[in-house]
This record gives C-alpha cells, sequence and structure tokens, in this order.
C-alpha cells in the first residue's frame, strides 16, 4: 500500500476511534508508520485529509449508483440493488460515517472551503440521483399520474431515509430493507 493510502485508511480508523478533534497529523503518521512530515507531503491540514476522505466515500457511493443503473434496466431492481449496495457499504464505514455527519452538520466543525466541498459533492450525488430516477418509462413499471420529477422526488426521499435508517442502525439488513421500499415506493405508485 502506498504512502497516501496508508495515511488516508489510518486517518480513517483513528477518527472513527478518537474522534475528528482528539486525533492529530502526528497520530496519524504514527500509525500509518511514515515520518511525523509526510502527511504534509499529501495534505495541507487534518481537515484536508478528513475532507478527502468523506469526497473518497462519495465517490464511491456515486460509483454504485452508476453501477446500479448501468447493471438493472428494471427500475424496481434499480432501487433494491442501490439500497443493498449503499447499505453495505454504510454498513462497513459505519463508525466513520457517523463521526462524518455529525461534523458535516455542525458549520463550526470544519472551515468554509471544507464545507463547500462537501456541499459541491451532496449536490453532485442528489443530482446524479435524481437523474437515475427521471425519464424512466412510466407505462412499463405501471406507475400512473405522476411525473418524473414526482417519481424521482419521493424514490429518492425514500430511498435516503432508508438508508439513513441502514446508517443508525434501524435497518439491520441492507436486503430486506431495501425489499420492504420497493415493496412501499409500488403501494405508494399504485403498482400491483
Amino acid at each position: 500500500m502506498d504512502k497516501k493510502k496508508r495515511i488516508v485508511e489510518k486517518t480513517k480508523e483513528l477518527i472513527s476511534k478518537k474522534g475528528y478533534h482528539a486525533t492529530t497529523i502526528q497520530d496519524v503518521a504514527r500509525e500509518a508508520r511514515v515520518a511525523q512530515g509526510t502527511p504534509y507531503l499529501y495534505f495541507k491540514n487534518k481537515e484536508e485529509m478528513f475532507i478527502e476522505i468523506i469526497l473518497s466515500l462519495f465517490r464511491q457511493v456515486d460509483e454504485i449508483l452508476v453501477e446500479s443503473r448501468d447493471k438493472e434496466k428494471d427500475f424496481w431492481g434499480r432501487i433494491e440493488r442501490i439500497i443493498r449496495r449503499t447499505g453495505l457499504f454504510i454498513k462497513k464505514h459505519k463508525e466513520f460515517i457517523n463521526t462524518a455527519q455529525s461534523i458535516a452538520r455542525n458549520p463550526n466543525e470544519i472551515g468554509r472551503k471544507g464545507r463547500e466541498k462537501l456541499q459541491m459533492m451532496k449536490d453532485s450525488r442528489v443530482k446524479k440521483f435524481n437523474d437515475i430516477f427521471k425519464a424512466i418509462d412510466r407505462e412499463k413499471f405501471g406507475i400512473k399520474g405522476f411525473t418524473d420529477d414526482e417519481i424521482a422526488r419521493f424514490t429518492v426521499i425514500v430511498i435516503e431515509g432508508v438508508i439513513e435508517r441502514i446508517a443508525c442502525g434501524d435497518e439491520k439488513n441492507p436486503d430486506d430493507a431495501a425489499k420492504f421500499a420497493v415493496k412501499c415506493l409500488k403501494n405508494a405508485f399504485g403498482v400491483a
């Protein structure tokens, strides 16, 4: 594993265990088994490392969205796949994601540039999410009486809600949660 990747992984582990504020660059260097100044070759400061990790996680979620769109042509199967894959991803990175969410919700935790980067990535993810569910063949999937925008917005709200429940531990099994979400959406859209 290259040094930068080791530094990023150890930063993620330490922030998950100790919290953002208690983790120092020196801790990261020691755990990554690199010289004290090595993290500064790749990152300006701890916040930049933290933002890089979050952006990396967002990119991985984006990959799940795109892969689900490309591999699953069935609207309902696409929803199940997104929830299942994202749920498993969140469970794997749960501690860090919980820490990141608490920091992202408090604007004083990170600087303005970090918040702007996170907001841009979040906005991009929401757009990709919406695009995946727009312009589907409504007739083919039995959905009548709803616009593309209504279908996309409601579907995204349900998916994000289920994923949030997985993240906080209320839903233990992403596969069951995905099937339940599809059942609920079918009922909401009047699909038999």
